[in-house]
């Protein structure tokens, strides 16, 4: 899991849709989709089920929200060390012990 990842889940509990998060995000739609995936994967659950329009967070997306707000802030400093360190990726690990 990735600074990237909980960028993208918060997008998604924002905005409440695929493609205006990816929007936001300055990505398409399906690598929103595939980042998702992958951490739905990484958590073993999923997080948001794709039904209908728009999207809902199950227990476990809201949990993760919850615990991932903090890292806000962190975004606007990602991206600043990215552009100067472009080879280098801020990883978050063992966000929440309660999660594993």
């Amino acid at each position: 899991m990735n600074i990237k990842h909980l960028e993208h889940l918060l997008a998604l509990a924002d905005t409440g849709s695929f493609s205006r998060a990816a929007e936001q995000c300055f990505i398409t739609q399906s690598a929103l989709s595939r980042s998702i995936q992958n951490l739905e994967t990484q958590v073993g659950a999923p997080l948001f089920p794709r039904e209908g329009n728009g999207v809902v967070p199950t227990d476990m997306g809201l949990a993760l929200i919850q615990i991932s707000e903090p890292t806000r802030p962190l975004y606007s400093a990602y991206a600043v060390f990215c552009l100067k360190n472009k080879k280098i990726l801020i990883q978050i690990k063992n966000i929440d012990p309660m999660l594993t």
